[in-house]
């Protein structure tokens, strides 16, 4: 649901939280914001959306001026800083100066807790409230996966740009890598697509490259 804002929003006295007024709202609403907004400014369009696992979300659109951040070069003053960045498995990320930074297996740490659920919501009902109640509890852990891989590609793909002037990365299809086992070696090749869908391989190479 899009909206255009009525009265922007306010602050409060805790960090991070504040109020917005929406339109044909009897009255503000309180919220949490992910990060500091710009002083001074109106929201242009405000859209409003509602996750599987029940989670509201509110996206601000603002106009800003936004600075280049400043060029990185070499210490001995050479060319501009250029990192090379191989994807795999058994670590993230290696760059070609040898930093390897972890993979973090995020299904393979909650997969017991995930089948767990799983099999409570096939022993449900059809239709009855404790079966609904069963798919949120799923919802809300997939949703905790997603935060946490989103949280940490952020941060890795911040931490490249603003240590870096250049970005190389592979071309790779992640389509094509993650395609249906067929044939001799399908449980092999299901348990590698688990792990490139896991790595999220799919998420970071758009965002090195728009990035960069």
């Amino acid at each position: 649901m899009s909206v255009r804002a009525s009265a922007g929003w306010r602050t409060r006295r805790r960090p991070g939280t504040g109020q917005i007024a929406l339109a044909k709202q009897s009255g503000p609403l309180r919220l949490r914001w992910s990060r500091p907004l710009p002083a001074g400014v109106r929201p242009v369009k405000l859209t409003v959306t509602r996750d599987r696992a029940g989670r509201f979300f509110v996206s601000v659109l603002v106009e800003e001026r936004i600075e280049r951040l400043p060029p990185v070069f070499l210490r001995d003053g050479g060319p501009p800083k250029a990192v090379g960045l191989d994807l795999g498995l058994a670590a993230l990320v290696t760059s070609d100066d040898g930093e390897k930074v972890d993979h973090p297996r995020l299904l393979k740490k909650y997969g017991a807790k995930l089948a767990e659920l799983q099999r409570s919501l096939h022993r449900k009902k059809r239709g009855s409230k404790n079966r609904e109640k069963a798919r949120q509890e799923i919802a809300r852990l997939y949703a905790l996966i997603g935060d946490v891989r989103r949280d940490a590609l952020d941060q890795l793909i911040t931490r490249l740009v603003r240590e870096n002037q250049v970005l190389v990365v592979e071309d790779l299809s992640i389509v094509s890598l993650v395609r249906s086992p067929k044939g001799k070696g399908r449980r092999r090749k299901a348990g590698l697509n688990r792990a490139i869908l896991d790595a999220s391989w799919g998420e970071l190479l758009p965002d090195v490259v728009l990035t960069a």
